[in-house]
């Protein structure tokens, strides 16, 4: 979180961090040492105590760190693969997000069992990359039921994070197999969702380090069998590790979803950071209120399916689930490869606003998105991002469980193709992100705008108090346009 991959350039994140030890070393079987949750203590009740002594004093001493807007969580249970029912741990998180106005971002979890190909044992050398990545994908969407989401990552108001195939070390896959031809793929560990109620699980994607292969030996298996490496040296992602002796200038490599939700962690503090230095701006309305909700839309902001989409369709589509198959496909993608760099800083092409505020139940707010005059009747590809994060009071005595359900209708004029995420499996969560294109040659005149409404109504329950929200709207057009017409660009950055 402080540092981030120790492979690229030094980056130190600035920010103090609250570290809550919640687990102890525990002897394995055979001689296998890894950390978990003291047997003694439920978990449940130990995330209670840590997230409650953040807020609340105990005694005579006062809260801990009572301005944590925070939390990352890359803690599972892996005997608890989320099944339909909201587990108690999960259950906890929602309700400690709205009870504090924290986001808890979590990770999706990791899969170690063995990837079983639809190839004959002897063909899987001679395979071409792009046959083997297809043969790795049909696998482990074969296997979905054993891959689950761990618990509590399917938390409603927690982001949920997945990791990708990709690190910044330079190392070579020597003798052990790449299972991917392509960058920006989910790593083969990741767990996979969806959701509660068919909601998108994991949202994010960020990177969780190279996940290479090795080859099950033997000839009592037909087909060919990939298992899961674990080893110190690269490929991965650099992190600090202590040394045999204790030293504490050593480093090693590692990969999976703690490494991808601790990338997110560092990038909600950056994002928390950009904040504070509009609001600074003059003429900036933005009340720090809605910080945490506004960070929870950033974060999944500037992801897309641009990477990877395009081999899930090779791999897993078909005739009987071509009109489904955007739905299905986004348990393994979420809203896809998150590109932080998009929401940091704006281009001449590229033009990012931002709304808040809360609403009750049967109210809704209209933001609008100026449009630049020189667009008009203009034949140029034009994409529409939309992101709406809030956070929602929990009835666990109903099935619907989320009290408050915002959503916003995107269509437009400029952009109307929907693309990526299926437009009603994105509104079953506390997260809706739409990506859409245009290039139709739309007449509008100067001080024309789209406008987009959020609403709000309630799912589960009264609403008493008004749901905080934040949303993020991006217009981005074809690269080199706008600096051709850079004078009529100015009012758009508004």
């Amino acid at each position: 979180i402080c540092h981030g991959d120790l492979n690229e350039p030094p980056d130190v994140l600035g920010r103090q961090l609250y570290a809550r030890p919640i687990l102890q070393p525990r002897h394995g079987f055979p001689e296998r040492i890894d950390e978990a949750i003291p047997e003694s203590l439920l978990p449940v009740d130990l995330i209670h105590r840590s997230v409650r002594r953040l807020f609340e004093p105990e005694g005579d001493e006062p809260p801990a760190a009572p301005t944590i807007r925070f939390v990352s969580l890359s803690v599972c249970d892996p005997a608890r693969p989320f099944m339909r029912e909201m587990s108690p741990w999960a259950r906890l998180l929602d309700w400690l997000a709205w009870k504090y106005q924290v986001l808890f971002i979590v990770s999706a979890g990791n899969h170690s069992q063995d990837i079983e190909l639809a190839v004959p044992r002897p063909d899987l050398r001679i395979l071409a990359p792009a046959t083997r990545e297809r043969a790795t994908i049909k696998a482990l969407a074969s296997d979905t039921r054993n891959r689950r989401l761990l618990s509590p990552a399917e938390t409603l108001n927690g982001l949920t994070v997945g990791a990708l195939h990709q690190d910044a070390s330079q190392a070579t896959d020597g003798n052990l197999v790449n299972p991917f031809a392509r960058p920006g793929m989910p790593n083969v560990v990741s767990a996979h969702g969806p959701g509660y109620r068919r909601s998108i699980k994991p949202e994010v994607l960020y990177p969780g380090g190279r996940q290479l292969l090795r080859e099950k030996l033997g000839t009592a298996h037909s087909a060919a069998t990939l298992q899961i490496t674990s080893f110190p040296s690269p490929p991965g992602q650099q992190v600090a590790s202590p040394g045999n002796a204790g030293q504490l200038d050593r480093t090693c490599f590692t990969r999976g979803t703690s490494n991808a939700a601790a990338l997110a962690s560092r990038g909600a503090a950056r994002l928390y950071r950009l904040l504070g230095e509009l609001r600074l701006q003059p003429g900036v309305h933005l009340p720090d209120q809605y910080d945490v909700v506004l960070t929870k839309a950033l974060l999944a902001h500037g992801t897309a399916w641009d990477s990877s989409l395009d081999a899930y369709k090779n791999a897993l589509r078909t005739d009987n689930n071509s009109r489904t198959f955007k739905e299905y496909v986004a348990r393994f993608l979420g809203y896809g490869a998150a590109t932080l760099s998009r929401v940091l800083r704006c281009s001449e092409e590229r033009v990012t606003v931002l709304g808040c505020g809360g609403l009750q139940d049967g109210e809704g707010a209209v933001f609008s998105l100026p449009l630049p005059p020189c667009l008009s009747s203009v034949r140029e590809r034009r994409r529409l991002t939309i992101t709406l994060a809030w956070l929602s009071p929990v009835n666990t005595l109903r099935q619907a469980y989320r009290v408050a359900h915002l959503w916003f209708d995107p269509k437009n004029r400029i952009a109307p193709r929907r693309l990526f995420a299926n437009h009603r499996a994105v509104q079953r969560g506390t997260l809706q992100h739409e990506v859409l294109e245009g290039d139709s040659a739309t007449v509008f005149q100067d001080g024309d705008s789209i406008g987009i409404q959020v609403s709000c109504r309630s799912d589960a329950g009264e609403i008493v108090d008004p749901i905080p929200y934040g949303l993020a709207i991006t217009l981005e057009i074809a690269e080199g346009f706008m600096t051709f017409h850079a004078s009529s660009s100015v009012n758009s950055n508004r």
